[in-house]
């Protein structure tokens, strides 16, 4: 991918990072030795290649619709830049975004200015405790269990409405049965009716009850394959675990701030929407979402005054 445009003057210094027996960050300072702040960004991105329209919808959902949402074209472009994405590939994406429904876009003149839709801006706010919120809270929603009708639906629409429960957490119990241990209403509702409300059944929600450790072990396996969330969380702890030693000696300049804020979000999003936040009597003693929902709470305030400085002087709405 193209070069990160947030490189200060100092070099990359330092071994590689630490790593437990399963290849993991260790936990605690995560790693033994530090690099700089764009070395760490530099690693970050070229783990897996930027989409685009992921990346624009992430900086919508934590920098734009907290300053209230509307945001002028060139904006994303000098935001999106930093990641060496370019002009015409930012116009491109935002436009598909519009078409597909996740933004709307105004023409005042010569500018063009987006927003989020309205039915995702109330999605992502449904879906922002989710990854804010703490395991322990989100538990406290209860169980919700759904039956999927495939008969109601085509084919593609089915798999698409399977997929999304599944990037929300949800476990498949049995054939067209769905069952999540804290997701809230809002958010569950909300996914359903995307997807179709008429091929969905009544939603059931319930209390959390004490349920036998041996008995949540066989749900648990029978329901959810923990492993692609496991690694996404060490992916993750890999990625920005050496940023606590880092930021204990400097601050990151505005626009390092802001690029880490943002990739940040960008890995964690996608290990905690999909964790189902199970009880703790279900998860191995070495479970990693603890660890990295620590990482991110630690970091992330850090980089808020740098990050929202660069903020005030490139949004435009």
């Amino acid at each position: 991918m193209a070069k990160l445009k947030t490189e200060d003057k100092e070099g990359v210094s330092g071994d590689s990072p630490s790593r437990d027996a399963s290849g993991a960050a260790l936990p605690g300072k995560f790693a033994a030795h530090t690099h700089s702040f764009a070395s760490i960004l530099k690693e970050a991105a070229e783990r897996r290649p930027l989409r685009p329209k992921s990346l624009i919808m992430t900086i919508f959902g934590d920098s734009i619709v907290p300053r209230g949402g509307v945001v002028w074209l060139g904006s994303i472009v000098s935001m999106t830049g930093l990641f060496g994405l370019s002009e015409p590939l930012v116009r491109t994406s935002a436009l598909r975004l519009t078409y597909d429904g996740w933004l709307k876009r105004e023409q005042v003149g010569k500018r063009s200015y987006y927003s989020m839709a309205e039915e995702f801006a109330v999605a992502d706010a449904a879906y922002q405790s989710r990854i804010y919120g703490s395991s322990a809270e989100l538990r406290m929603n209860g169980w919700t269990i759904l039956k999927l009708f495939k008969e109601k639906i085509d084919r593609k629409t089915a798999f698409r409405l399977q997929q999304e429960l599944e990037r929300n957490g949800f476990g498949q119990l049995a054939p067209h049965v769905f069952i999540h241990p804290s997701i809230g209403e809002a958010a569950a509702r909300h996914i359903t009716t995307a997807g179709g409300r008429s091929a969905v059944g009544p939603i059931f929600l319930g209390a959390s009850a004490s349920i036998d450790p041996q008995m949540m072990r066989h749900l648990v396996d029978t329901a959810w394959d923990l492993t692609p969330i496991r690694e996404s969380y060490n992916e993750f702890t890999e990625a920005f675990g050496r940023l606590p030693d880092l930021l204990a000696r400097k601050a990151p300049n505005k626009e390092q701030a802001f690029a880490l804020r943002t990739l940040m979000m960008l890995y964690f999003r996608r290990a905690a929407l999909r964790d189902p936040r199970l009880p703790i009597s279900a998860l191995d003693d070495d479970w990693p979402g603890e660890r990295a929902y620590e990482l991110m709470g630690e970091v992330y305030p850090k980089l808020l005054p740098g990050s929202e400085a660069y903020l005030e002087q490139t949004l435009e709405t």
